[in-house]
Order: C-alpha cells, then sequence, then structure tokens
C-alpha cells in the first residue's frame, strides 16, 4: 500500500540521507574470514607516496572489521551503542554525538553568535534543547519505504519525561499502551491518509511494424479537414492511476522507553523485535565491533545478507530513481560494484578528523579500489599547484574577499591535501584525512571575520527591505492624498508642526491602531505621545539593534529647498501640501527619497527631524562625508542604492534635488556610475513652489485614509 505518511522524515531525515550517501552498498559475496579477519592479516599496503599513511587499523574508528572473537556489545564500540537495537533486516546505522562534536576545538573557533543562533533555531523547530540530547542512532532497514521507516533512538544526558517529549513530538498524545514479551510500548492513533494502490503500466501502443508512410497520408485524407473529428459523448479520459481511497494508518511511529534518558522509535514489528531482546548477529553488527565509539559521528552499512534487496536499490537508481540526489551519491552508488561494506568516522576533535573504510568482495576488488583512490590522491597532490596558481591571479577573489584571505585559503587547501593518506589491508581500503596544523586558529581567525560580513550584509538587506517598505507606503499616501506628506512644519499650528511625516504612514504600514492613538494636536514628546517612541514599527527600526527601546530611526526622508520633501502653505489652508510626483522633473529614478544615516544620526521617529539637504556642504547632514560603507538610499520610485564611498558632492547633490535638470546613469549593481551637469539655460525650480492643479482634502487625523 504506497500512502502518504512521512512523520519519519521530518524528524530523522538528515542522518538517514547520510547513512545512504555515504553507503554506497555494493552487491558481492565475501567470505566471513576475509570480512573479520580485522588486523590480523598481511601486513596494510600504503600509498608509495606518502609515508605517513596510517595503518588500516587506525585510531579514529575508521578500521576494519574487528576480528569474530569481539563482542558485538564490547564497550567502548559502536556496537555497544547500537546493538540492543539491531534487527536482522537493518543494513546501515548512523551514529552522532551532539555535545562531543559541540565541544570540538574547532566548533569553539566560530563565533557564538553563530553556533547559538543554529541551537536556538533548533530547539525552535524541535522543542528540545540540542544541548540534552547525548546521541541520535538511526538504523535504517533494507527496504526502506513509507511504511518500512528506519530505527531511531535518542539518548540524552538527563531524565527526560513523557510529557517534555509529547510537547516535541506530537504523535505521542493519545498513544495506545500495548504489551509484548513483558515489556510496555505505545502505538500513536490513527490518521487519515490516502492509499494510491500499485502504480499500473502505462500502455503503450507502437505503431504497427507493416504501416508505410502513403498509408498514413490516406487515412488524413479521408477525413475532410473542414469537418471536426466526432467524439463519443460517453468517452472520458483514462487516467494513469487510480482514484486514491481513504484509509487510517498511524500518525507517528511506535516507540518505547528502556530508560527515563532513552526513546526507541520504528515500526511495530521491529520495536516488537527489540522488546524481546534477541540483538541481530548480523555483518553490520561485526562492522561495527570494531569502531570505536570515540567519534562525533560514525556511519556504517553493509550489504552482506541483504544482496537482493541492496541490488534492487542500485538497479531503481540506475533507472532514475536517484536522479534528484546530489551528483556525490549518484557517483557512490555507481563506483559501489563489489563494495560490500562502508565505515565512515568524523571526529572534529582528534588528529584524525575524517576515516573512510571500503570493504571489498575480495583482495583483487579492494586492489582496484585502491588504485582508484591512490591515483585521486595524486591527482589533487599533483594538480592543486596549478589550481593555487590560478586562484591567485589578481582580479579572481570573490566579491568582498580580499587577496589576503584568498593566500590564507589556498595555503590551508594545501594543508588538506598533503593530509590525506591511502592504505589497503587485504579486502579493504582505508582513507584517512590527518587534522592540519593550524586549523583551528585559521577557522577562529576566518569564520569571525565572515561572520561579521555575513551579519553586515544581512543587516544592509533588512535595511533594503525596510526603506523600500517605507518608499511603498509614501506611493500609497500618494495615491490618497495626491502628494506626497510634508516632512514638517506640516501644519501653521504650532502644536501639529511637531509631528513626523512617519506617523502619518503607519496608516499605510499596518499600523492603524497606532495611527488613532496618537494625539496629532498634541506635540511629539507630550506626556500621551512620548510613548509611541517605545512603539515605533518594526520598519523603521535598525536591524543592527533588534531590541533597542530608545524609539530611533535611521530612515529619513531629504529636505530642504529643491528636494523631493519641500512642503507649502496653499492659501486658505492651515495644512501644508507636499510635492507632487510632476513636481519631480529630474525623474521619480534621478531623486532620493529617503536615506538611511549613519547610526550616530538618528532621531526619534515621531520627531518631525530628517537629513536636510544643503547645496553648499551636500555631505553636512552625514557628518561631513559619505559613510565609509556606502549610503543606502531609496529613489522616488523605491528603488533602492548603495552609494559608495567615493561618490562626489556634485553627484550627490544631483539625486537630492528634483528638478536640477542633471543626469545621473546607474549601473547593473544600482550603484550611480555617470553624471551630466544641468545644462545652463535648464530653468529649474528651486527657489518658487508649484502650486498648480487641483489637490484632495487635508487628511483627517480623527480616522486612517485607508477604510476600515
Amino acid at each position: 500500500m504506497a500512502t502518504r505518511n512521512g512523520w519519519w522524515r521530518r524528524g530523522i531525515a538528515g542522518l538517514v540521507l547520510a547513512a545512504c550517501a555515504i553507503a554506497p552498498l555494493g552487491c558481492g559475496d565475501s567470505g566471513d574470514d576475509a570480512a573479520n579477519s580485522g588486523a590480523a592479516t598481511a601486513p596494510a599496503k600504503e600509498s608509495a607516496t606518502n609515508n605517513n599513511a596510517a595503518p588500516a587499523a587506525s585510531a579514529t574508528g575508521a578500521a576494519a572489521p574487528a576480528a569474530r572473537s569481539t563482542p558485538a556489545s564490547a564497550p567502548g564500540t559502536a556496537a555497544a551503542a547500537v546493538a540492543p537495537y539491531l534487527t536482522p533486516d537493518i543494513v546501515a546505522a548512523a551514529i552522532f554525538h551532539p555535545q562531543r562534536a559541540l565541544g570540538a576545538s574547532l566548533l569553539k573557533q566560530f563565533p557564538e553568535e553563530l553556533t547559538g543562533g543554529m541551537l536556538q533555531q533548533v530547539q525552535k523547530e524541535t522543542k528540545l534543547d540540542p544541548k540534552s540530547i547525548e546521541r541520535v542512532v538511526v538504523l535504517v532497514p533494507s527496504d526502506v519505504d513509507d511504511e518500512n521507516v528506519p530505527t531511531g533512538v535518542l539518548t540524552f544526558n538527563r531524565d527526560v519525561s513523557d510529557a517534555e517529549l509529547a510537547a516535541a513530538l506530537d504523535f505521542m498524545e493519545g498513544a495506545e499502551k500495548k504489551q509484548h514479551a513483558g515489556k510496555i510500548y505505545y502505538l500513536p492513533p490513527l490518521r487519515e491518509s490516502y492509499d494510491f494502490g500499485p502504480k499500473p503500466p502505462v500502455p503503450v501502443e507502437p505503431p504497427a511494424p507493416d504501416a508505410a508512410p502513403e498509408d498514413l497520408d490516406r487515412e488524413s485524407e479521408a477525413a475532410d479537414p473542414g469537418e471536426e473529428a466526432e467524439v463519443p459523448a460517453d468517452d472520458e479520459p483514462e487516467f494513469l492511476f487510480p482514484e486514491p481511497k481513504k484509509v487510517m494508518v498511524p500518525s507517528g511511529p511506535a516507540y518505547f522507553r528502556p530508560d527515563a534518558r532513552t526513546l526507541v522509535l520504528g515500526t511495530e514489528a521491529r520495536v516488537k523485535t527489540i522488546l524481546e531482546g534477541k540483538p541481530a548477529d548480523t555483518h553490520l553488527a561485526k562492522l561495527l565491533a570494531g569502531v570505536s565509539a570515540d567519534q562525533d559521528l560514525i556511519v556504517a552499512a553493509s550489504a552482506k545478507g541483504h544482496e537482493e534487496q541492496v541490488a534492487k536499490l542500485k538497479e531503481g537508481l540506475a533507472e532514475g530513481a536517484g536522479a534528484m540526489l546530489p551528483l556525490p551519491v549518484q557517483m557512490a552508488v555507481a563506483a559501489s560494484e563489489g563494495v560490500v561494506a562502508v565505515v565512515l568516522t568524523v571526529d572534529l576533535s582528534g588528529p584524525t578528523m575524517l576515516g573512510l573504510t571500503l570493504e571489498g568482495k575480495d583482495d583483487q576488488t579492494a586492489e582496484q579500489l585502491f588504485a582508484m583512490a591512490d591515483n585521486g590522491r595524486k591527482g589533487l597532490v599533483e594538480g592543486y599547484p596549478q589550481l593555487r596558481e590560478m586562484l591567485s591571479q589578481p582580479g579572481t577573489a570573490p566579491a568582498g574577499v580580499s587577496e589576503a584571505d584568498v593566500k590564507d585559503a589556498l595555503d590551508m587547501g594545501g594543508k588538506f591535501v598533503a593530509a590525506i593518506s591511502v592504505a589497503q589491508d587485504g579486502p579493504r581500503v582505508v582513507l584517512e584525512l590527518k587534522r592540519p596544523e593550524g586549523l583551528d586558529e585559521f577557522v577562529k581567525a576566518k569564520s569571525t571575520a565572515a561572520i561579521l560580513a555575513l551579519r553586515d550584509r544581512a543587516r544592509q538587506a533588512n535595511h533594503k527591505s525596510n526603506i523600500r517598505q517605507v518608499a511603498i507606503a509614501m506611493h500609497n499616501y500618494y495615491e490618497v492624498y495626491k502628494w506626497l506628506p510634508p516632512q514638517a512644519p506640516n501644519h501653521r499650528k504650532e502644536a501639529v508642526r511637531q509631528t513626523s511625516y512617519r506617523v502619518y504612514l503607519c496608516q499605510f504600514l499596518d499600523e492603524e491602531a497606532l495611527y488613532r492613538e496618537y494625539r496629532f494636536e498634541e506635540p511629539w514628546e507630550s506626556e500621551h505621545n512620548k510613548q509611541f517612541l517605545a512603539r515605533m514599527p518594526a520598519v523603521f527600526a535598525d536591524p543592527a539593534k533588534p531590541d533597542a527601546t530608545d524609539g530611533k530611526t535611521r530612515i529619513v526622508v531629504v529636505t530642504g529647498p529643491g528636494t523631493a520633501f519641500e512642503s507649502y502653505y496653499r492659501e486658505g489652508q492651515d495644512l501644508a501640501r507636499g510635492t507632487r510626483f510632476q513636481d519631480i522633473t529630474d525623474g521619480l529614478h534621478n531623486t532620493i527619497m529617503a536615506v538611511v544615516v549613519p547610526e550616530e544620526k538618528a532621531v526619534p521617529w515621531t520627531k518631525p527631524e530628517d537629513f536636510v539637504f544643503d547645496p553648499k556642504e551636500p555631505f553636512k547632514g552625514l557628518g561631513g562625508k559619505m559613510p565609509a560603507e556606502g549610503l543606502l538610499v531609496v529613489a522616488c520610485d523605491t528603488r533602492v542604492h548603495l552609494l559608495p564611498p567615493d561618490t562626489t558632492p556634485e553627484m550627490f547633490s544631483a539625486l537630492c534635488t528634483r528638478s536640477g535638470g542633471e543626469l545621473v546613469t546607474f549601473g547593473a549593481d544600482g550603484a550611480p556610475r555617470a553624471f551630466e551637469p544641468a545644462p545652463a539655460d535648464t530653468p529649474g525650480d528651486l527657489d518658487k513652489p508649484n502650486d498648480g492643479g487641483p489637490v484632495a482634502a487635508p487628511p483627517d487625523f480623527s480616522k486612517p485614509a485607508v477604510p476600515e
């Protein structure tokens, strides 16, 4: 029955993918003696060009399977973590120790804001504190699908109650208590799903082999081209898939708790087998018995005893079922012929960071694998100098990356290449990556710089989004009132002068409640209105200070004579009117609407204070010069631009004025590239207001302009 039951993917799909990706799972026969001979075999064959290659049975745990006499659950081995939960159908196992990995000196070099943020995100999505998880185990069966799901084992470093787990795993709510082999397990309640049935074959009717082209022509001529072919009314299209049927399926896996710190999940049949207490004596179990448990991540897979199922898996991937898999995974599957077992270990704290053991079906296969791996290593060693020279050329560094950083990265890359070793020991081939010297220091220096750069780019992206939302709100205001909002003073009455246009925009920024509560007849700093400083809309906030409560914003409009925010009074009206778009003769795209000023120039968001443009000193409102990181601006057409630090005063002045007659050309990156001064005979309107044309009624401050 093919149902849409994907709960297990959400919980453990990440480790399942790792297990399936690393383990090629090829088919082939291998004698038990060869598979379990361990270190008691002929001396290992090492790469002739690498005198530091480690023996096959290294301390990393990526070693050959242990001797037959090694107990399957020997303490200190990977088998001890999984032996109680192994069933005969399991072909792959992944063991992850989160706390060990998080404690690695390498990860500690990353800034706390990165690792802490990731942990918070995991906790937010899973409702489980990742720091409380000691070990995660995923056991993958040979014929995994939506019903025959992997087994998962969660081990915590403290006692965890059922209620705490139920808050994170919703399928535990209302689970039915069952009993098997004198032990208790639980079945989640059923939920409604659909049974799509088996996929029917697609009928294909090939043309008759004896049909000649002229026969087809005669058939086409037989029909009158002016008549449409008649289709019987009762003819209905045939569907490739039958109509799905509603069925009831479990809302989650069966589970039981061996103790207060462990949770085991899987199919009901597999849970029952585990409860019977008969660990499987499989090749995978023997494989894990030879692997040290003192690793951050262990992934092991064995095809022995499951050749038929694994062959079907490979056949399905070859027929296109694996087209959605990453290319390295497809290559691993394609190259896995003759490989019967794989062990991968990752240890971020140890001298050997990465270990990979491939077990061939015989010594001859292992020799072929060794030759392939060693040739690849030699290719890296011989080709890296050429790659380094190519990447060291001037101008090849990515944007925002200095040539010094490129050199340091290439130096570390060379150390990684030199740290790779390949060795053969009988039917096994072992690849290892030693820890390059100076790696921790390199990661600390470069990750801090990279995180700071990423943080700055993220903040800039947030600023871009915010300032554009403000510009869009300006356009919505314009649609209602037919002019841009006056900056200040916006009323002849002294009290109403003291209110920023930003408050008027609240009615167009989903802040209608704030707009209604604000008292426009009082100054912005009145006892009532000053409460709104702490209620500043998020669009005006500084992304660098998301928790700030001072109510200051860095988004200000450009004001002053000749700018887009020059206010006028009409005769007989107390309320000032703003600029109309037809007043902006330089073009909306050539005129700045608002800017993001430096942090020290931030203003209270309700205060009518903005950037005052001075034609004699254009950068005066920015502290006398362009900011070192550039100036983020939004034009009157809502397009956002980053003016570079080398922007000239003349170009900045041309962008600030609305009808100076200058022409500014922008590049593909949004930065101004060319500037043409205004012709000498350009009339301009810097000294006179444009008072023509009809205008809308003044805003009613007692209610939003947008209908409720």
